[in-house]
């Protein structure tokens, strides 16, 4: 399959400008606006196919054991999660502080294995989040935190070393052209 250009073009302008807006969001004011569902917890879900996969049944099933707050912060922090997935670098860096953030904010996506449910429980015991008001800022505090712990390997800058004499301007060439 081939993407229009033209489209990609624009997809990658918008999210070019969301990423700018959060940056100076988060340099100016110590927060950024996330975009968060309004989930109605009235509402009845689609019921699944008859033919639905076994795989399909399984995350409705882990979505159906997500309370509301988290139901309303997923999509937002499944993007995040994808994100961290394509620039693997920020799970990478061997920093406690920077793994109870991602926690923090994991918590809101289905939890799959044993040790996920169980920092989960952890995490609704030990910092329950009162209503969808608070868990949005707290999740635009840990993603504050997050840009703060990160900031210095952000913006380190290797030094070149040099594997060879640096050649001076009366020098003769190293390719061998004198």
């Amino acid at each position: 399959d081939t993407v229009d250009a033209a489209w990609l073009d624009r997809i990658t302008e918008l999210v070019q400008r969301r990423h700018a807006a959060l940056n100076r969001g988060l340099v100016e004011d110590g927060w950024f606006d996330p975009v968060v569902l309004d989930v109605d917890e009235e509402a009845e879900p689609e019921p699944l196919p008859e033919d639905a996969t076994d795989e399909e049944r399984a995350a409705r099933d882990s979505y159906d054991a997500l309370g509301p707050i988290s139901r309303a912060l997923m999509p937002w922090v499944a993007g995040f999660q994808h994100a961290a997935l394509c620039f693997p670098e920020l799970a990478e860096l061997p920093n406690d502080d920077i793994a109870a953030a991602m926690a923090r904010l994991y918590r809101h996506l289905p939890a799959e294995t044993p040790e996920e449910k169980e920092v989960v429980a952890t995490l609704n015991r030990e910092h329950p989040l009162k209503d969808l008001d608070d868990a949005i800022e707290e999740m635009v505090v840990t993603v504050a935190d997050l840009a703060d712990l990160t900031e210095e390997e952000r913006y380190r800058v290797d030094t070149i070393r040099r594997d060879t004499p640096k050649v001076g301007r009366y020098d003769p060439c190293p390719c061998g052209s004198g």
